[in-house]
């Protein structure tokens, strides 16, 4: 079983992948058009459009990961989920969470099996992404810089967003421009499910205060 690599942040675990490999059944729809643009129509909805959970990780035709809704509660160790270490709260294998949203609105964070959150906050158009804040709210020391206007592949593919991941799932935008046969799949949820879903407890160190958006509305 393949699991992630960790940051380069110490005694931080970012991601736990667990269970058998199984086999997926994956049908090759109609390719979702990238231009999913800024200041679209009202009564347009493109596809990329709202908030998402990650629900499966995918390698070739292999489903690597499952991810549960159970799996999404978190618990606290060193009993619920194996391996959490003692009075910190996990959830089975981490949270990914993405927003597009329909005023050009981008969030990406990956959330560790151990809950801290490594965020990346700025704006996306026509199928591509812009990050202008990189921080964490757990680590406040932690930073990556801002990135360029980078090209995204995802596809729409009934109720999920495929989106196409690189070979390195734990840089801060993880995300590949076109498909590379490993993916994250994403289901959409309300906004208010999404909040449930996004711990940012703000944990200030002697050296480095919470970035301002650890107190700001979520998108």
């Amino acid at each position: 079983m393949r699991r992630g690599s960790a940051l380069a942040i110490a005694s931080v675990v970012l991601f736990v992948t667990a269970g058998a490999f199984v086999r997926l059944a994956r049908p090759a729809p109609p390719r979702v058009r990238a231009g999913l643009t800024k200041g679209a129509p009202k009564d347009v909805t493109p596809a990329w459009f709202g908030h998402w959970i990650w629900s499966a990780a995918i390698e070739g035709d292999e489903m690597v990961t499952r991810i549960t809704p159970s799996d999404l509660v978190t618990k606290v160790g060193p009993t619920g989920w194996p391996g959490c270490p003692p009075g910190i709260v996990c959830t089975r294998h981490g949270v990914r969470s993405l927003v597009f949203g329909e005023d050009g609105t981008f969030l990406y964070a990956a959330h560790p099996w151990t809950s801290s959150d490594f965020q990346q906050r700025g704006s996306w158009i026509d199928g591509a992404v812009q990050v202008d804040s990189s921080f964490s709210c757990a680590h406040p020391r932690w930073r990556a810089p801002p990135t360029p206007l980078t090209p995204v592949h995802a596809e729409r593919r009934g109720a999920r967003l495929w989106v196409a991941i690189g070979h390195d799932e734990d840089a801060p935008l993880p995300f590949a421009p076109r498909p590379t046969g490993r993916w994250w799949v994403f289901r959409r949820v309300s906004r208010s499910r999404f909040a449930a879903l996004f711990p940012r407890l703000c944990q200030p160190e002697p050296s480095a205060s919470c970035h301002w958006l650890c107190f700001a509305p979520l998108p």
